[in-house]
């Protein structure tokens, strides 16, 4: 029988922290749908979209037996005809939080070169009048 000695709480949790925007999410719905994504593409939420649009896709690449080196550079070129494939989005209250995960940066990327990247992904949708910045949060259900 393992004994447990720490804090145990039976709430759960979630916290995230990204290089990104905070956005009202009808004017996060109006620019993705100037930049080309359909209402209907949007229907179930802009997280939603963000969510199933890259993480089923790299199901379906792993499904077809690609390797990681292959499903890294498709993933590449479908980010530079979509800034929003790989994006996350986040909506722990009224507006959400978009922007890529810390943990995303590559191995010989720069913390500036990455925060030029998800800038320049950003306001190919959202415009250049966009300030990104490090968001982080955290809640606790129950």
């Amino acid at each position: 029988m393992k004994i447990r000695t720490g804090f145990v709480s039976n709430s759960s949790s979630s916290s995230f922290c990204i290089y990104g925007i905070c956005i009202d999410e009808e004017k996060a719905k109006e620019a993705l749908m100037n930049y080309g994504v359909s209402e209907e593409e949007l229907s179930d939420g802009v997280a939603e979209y963000a969510d199933q649009s890259f993480w089923s896709e790299k199901r379906k690449l792993k499904e077809e037996g690609k390797t990681p080196e292959e499903i890294k550079e498709i993933i590449q070129k479908k980010k530079e005809q979509n800034p929003m494939f790989s994006m996350e989005v986040n909506c722990p209250y009224e507006d959400l939080f978009i922007g890529e995960s810390w943990s995303n940066i590559g191995d010989n990327e720069t913390g500036s070169q990455f925060k030029n990247k998800i800038q320049q992904q950003l306001e190919k949708v959202f415009g250049e009048n966009i300030k990104c910045s490090t968001l982080e949060e955290a809640w606790r259900d129950g």
